[in-house]
């Protein structure tokens, strides 16, 4: 099947960006104080988390390991394994460094942070998604459940031929990169953060403001060839993803790949060089 601009991939980590969307949305609203230490949504972690707030999350300043790192949880990737589960390994494994201190990313603080968002909303995150995000910027086809006609995640053999790619439950990818979407969607999030139709211009710039490294609040931030460039990628078994702007030059684009060697950050950088 040749893929054209509707065609659905799963977008790996670009899922941190519509989840943190969400999050300032709400806290625009004033509905979610990003002050707030996670401990008091999700108390379950225990007092080692009680000075990580929903900031430190979405900057990847909290210092929390990384569960998609755990050899044994991996492992497990094909199964519906209950959030409550990678919740207690959190709460059984302390920050490796002080909330704030550094810039250390981990699929950990968005998991926790989908979590905080259904607890707030009392729906599922694809409900919360859908009416904060994809609603409001027009994805039409963006989602997390698989449908008839995706793009198949595809790998490399040792020589070459491919394969179908392993699978990999929504349950472990979840908030932190559970979304199938298309070209024409991501392009519709970028039309509407330009145009201020999902957050105001002091919470866009939470979002896109660096706090330490070039992350913000959800999207990179940086120059390339000279230009202000802010993008984030993607990657999940079979399936590699980039999206970007530069906001000064009014040029975006996405790259969507289902073959799993193809690095699809590294194309989208040298397309923003031009």
């Amino acid at each position: 099947m040749r893929p054209e601009a509707s065609t659905r991939f799963r977008i790996g980590s670009i899922t941190k960006t519509l989840v943190a969307i969400a999050a300032l949305s709400l806290a625009q609203e004033g509905r979610l104080d990003l002050a707030e230490p996670v401990t008091k949504r999700l108390p379950e972690l225990g007092s080692d988390y009680q000075a990580v707030t929903l900031a430190h999350l979405l900057s990847h300043t909290s210092g929390i390991v990384n569960y998609t790192a755990d050899p044994a949880l991996v492992a497990r990737k094909a199964e519906a394994i209950p959030p409550s589960e990678i919740v207690t390994f959190l709460s059984k494994n302390k920050p490796v460094s002080a909330p704030g201190e550094r810039y250390a990313y981990s699929n950990s603080n968005y998991f926790l942070l989908a979590l905080v968002l259904e607890k707030l909303e009392n729906k599922p995150l694809d409900a919360v998604l859908l009416a904060r995000v994809f609603g409001r910027a027009g994805m039409v086809r963006s989602g997390s459940a698989a449908l008839e006609g995706d793009a198949q995640g595809m790998k490399r053999g040792p020589r070459g031929a491919l394969a179908p790619a392993d699978h990999v439950e929504n349950a472990i990818a979840f908030g932190s990169g559970h979304v199938r979407s298309t070209a024409k969607d991501l392009m519709a999030l970028l039309g509407a953060l330009e145009t201020g139709a999902l957050l105001d211009e002091a919470h866009l710039g939470k979002l896109t403001t660096p706090v330490k490294g070039e992350y913000g609040h959800g999207l990179v931030s940086g120059k390339i060839a000279g230009k202000e460039v802010r993008w984030h990628n993607g990657a999940i078994d079979g399936y590699s993803a980039f999206f970007g702007y530069a906001p000064s030059e009014r040029i975006a684009l996405v790259y969507l790949a289902n073959v799993q060697e193809f690095d699809a950050t590294r194309a989208g950088m040298a397309a923003l060089e031009m």
